[in-house]
Formats: structure tokens, sequence, C-alpha cells
């Protein structure tokens, strides 16, 4: 079975509003539901809000790293599930 990733993306407006939190956790509930054993999601290093959302949800740092010097660095993180 496949490792679904998840990804999201708001509007500066609606930050701080619980919604990345509210679809996050529904994904993550879907995966759980459709008998996944993990799910990954990809975030910039530098953002801290979404680094936020995905500890909550209890999202841990695989270790696993992207080098871009342009756009900063992407950090792989992992649920197991």
């Amino acid at each position: 079975m496949s490792e679904p990733e998840i990804a999201f993306e708001l509007y500066r407006a609606v930050h701080g509003q619980g919604f990345g939190t509210e679809a996050a956790g529904a994904v993550v509930d879907a995966a759980r539901a459709t008998g996944r054993s993990r799910i990954w999601a990809s975030v910039r290093a530098w953002n801290g809000p979404s680094l936020h959302v995905l500890a909550r949800l209890g999202f841990t740092d695989s270790g696993r790293r992207q080098i871009d010097a342009d756009r900063g660095d992407v950090l792989w993180m992992t649920l197991e599930l």
C-alpha cells in the first residue's frame, strides 16, 4: 500500500484560525481509515506555522532533507499511524 503525502497552503488572512490543523487532521484520519501505516509531509524549514501544525498532529522529523539554497530547504516529516 502506498504512503500518502499531505500538503496544505492557506491565505495569510486565515492563518491562526485552526483551518490548517483541522484540514490536516481530516487527512490524517482518512489515511488511518484506509489502512495506511504512515503519512508524509514536506515543509520548508523556515515555515514555522506549518511545522507547528504538523507537530500538533504528531509528525516528527524524518531526517530527510532537500537542500534548496534559493527557496529554503525542505524538511520531510512523517507520522506513523
